[in-house]
């Protein structure tokens, strides 16, 4: 891969990724437009249009980075496999038994800074966050952080690329979760490397999406119980 083209799909991945952190900041609905129905209704076109160009974008980076160099033969027909469907539910009970697992190794059963700045937002906002953290957010992350990562780095298919790329981009995973890497940094490294695993064994971001969302929609349980 040519110095420009390895920087330019450095460049796409950061601003990808910041692009992606606004639209979440935007589905933080402002108390203020709760008593003014007519605009929050515009704000919500606007926010669903955004949301729409922004996964477009993304994917589109995603899939002509692909079209360049490809040797993983990632993103290839047919896209649905029942095999592919049923390693990525065992995927989500292996990450669900894992995160259980590390909270008793480590004593603790409080949440991630991360969690907590989730649960914090979620007070006061609509259903629309939700369906973010549940849907789009796995979405977003799949994309960018699993499909763009590996058209950046570990592009060779070698068996030292394979799980070095898993361990590599779980520590990333875990590090933009957790950035002040407190003892939860650990959860998110297996999550990450369980999802990155998924994505390298299926070729298909639809898979590592759906054990995503899974996991994404166990977290999100309470925050969805909060608002009945």
């Amino acid at each position: 891969m040519k110095i420009i083209s390895y920087l330019k799909r450095i460049a796409l991945f950061v601003v990808s990724f910041i692009l992606y952190e606004l639209l979440m900041t935007s589905y933080i609905i402002p108390k203020s437009l709760n008593s003014h129905k007519e605009v929050l209704g515009k704000y919500h076109f606007v926010l669903y249009v955004a949301t729409i160009a922004l996964v477009m974008l993304v994917y589109h980076i995603y899939k002509k980075q692909l079209e360049q160099e490809n040797e993983w033969h990632f993103n290839e027909k047919p896209h649905f496999k029942w095999s592919k469907l049923g390693y990525s539910g065992l995927a989500f009970v292996v990450m669900i038994a894992a995160q259980v697992l590390i909270n008793i190794l480590l004593s603790t059963s409080s949440n991630s800074a991360n969690q907590k700045a989730i649960d914090q937002l979620a007070k006061g906002t609509d259903w629309h966050f939700i369906v973010f953290i549940i849907f789009l957010a796995p979405m977003f992350e799949e994309i960018i952080l699993r499909g763009q990562f590996f058209n950046i780095a570990f592009t060779k298919e070698t068996k030292l690329n394979y799980w070095l790329g898993i361990i590599v981009n779980g520590l990333f995973f875990a590090w933009l979760h957790d950035p002040t890497f407190s003892i939860h940094i650990f959860t998110y490294w297996v999550m990450g490397a369980i999802l990155a695993a998924t994505y390298m064994n299926t070729k298909d971001l639809r898979y590592s999406f759906v054990t995503h969302m899974l996991n994404n929609t166990i977290a999100a349980l309470p925050l969805i119980l909060g608002m009945h």
